[in-house]
């Protein structure tokens, strides 16, 4: 029998290998951007810990500004019981994700909430 881990309809697109937190913020910025401006849906961007010092931040303030409560920036763990049309989850490296100092079981459940 198929074993469906993603129930709902949509797409899951996984970035292609990025250098650093700068492509990554690069990456990002560029869909979220094509998203505003293309269509009314929401978007969250979301990572593991705050994204206080990341490269992405000052843009992401400019198109909060701009675009208002379509766009939220939280944790993993802030984002639990919401939802949005496109959810962009940073931070998704080897070294990152899976933490080691937690167990699998952890990290899946925190993957599910994001």
């Amino acid at each position: 029998p198929s074993h469906t881990v993603y129930q709902d309809p949509g797409d899951i697109v996984m970035a292609p290998p990025l250098s650093d937190e700068i492509a990554e913020a690069e990456w990002v910025i560029r869909r979220v951007r094509d998203i505003m401006l293309d269509t009314n849906e929401t978007v969250m961007v979301l990572h593991r810990n705050n994204l206080i010092d990341h490269p992405i931040v000052p843009e992401l303030k400019q198109l909060q500004k701009d675009y208002g409560s379509r766009l939220q920036v939280l944790t993993i763990h802030r984002s639990k019981g919401l939802q949005a049309h496109h959810c962009f989850l940073m931070g998704m490296t080897a070294t990152i994700m899976p933490d080691v100092r937690t167990s699998y079981t952890q990290m899946v459940n925190l993957l599910y909430v994001a």
